[in-house]
């Protein structure tokens, strides 16, 4: 679970960062970035229900929001990301899931300067 000053938070901003955000995808995760303008990073986790049942879901949440964590300091300030889980993100090693994640938030332009 990521830290709560970290989270999103309500369903309206991650709809808005669906709608306009920038995307960039690997196999394991896609990412969706929003510049808001904030003091501070924002995230969201979702998964779809193409992964599975709900613990499926959840471990492939878990899995990404663990390799998030490494990665938040390299985020720049002020941008609001929503990161989709992919049914990938359960079989792929811990190092490469966190490598896909970095490419893909890197190439959504969330990566700092």
């Amino acid at each position: 679970m990521l830290r709560r000053d970290l989270r999103l938070g309500s369903r309206q901003k991650v709809q808005a960062v669906f709608r306009r955000g920038v995307r960039a995808s690997q196999p394991a995760v896609a990412v969706r970035v929003l510049v808001s303008g904030e003091a501070g990073s924002r995230f969201a986790i979702a998964t779809a229900r193409e992964i599975g049942h709900r613990p499926a879901r959840n471990r492939a949440r878990r899995r990404v929001a663990h390799a998030l964590r490494a990665l938040v300091p390299e985020v720049g300030d002020g941008l609001d990301v929503v990161i989709v889980a992919r049914r990938e993100a359960l079989v792929v090693p811990f190092a490469e899931l966190r490598r896909q994640l970095w490419e893909a938030l890197r190439a959504a332009g969330a990566g700092r300067p």
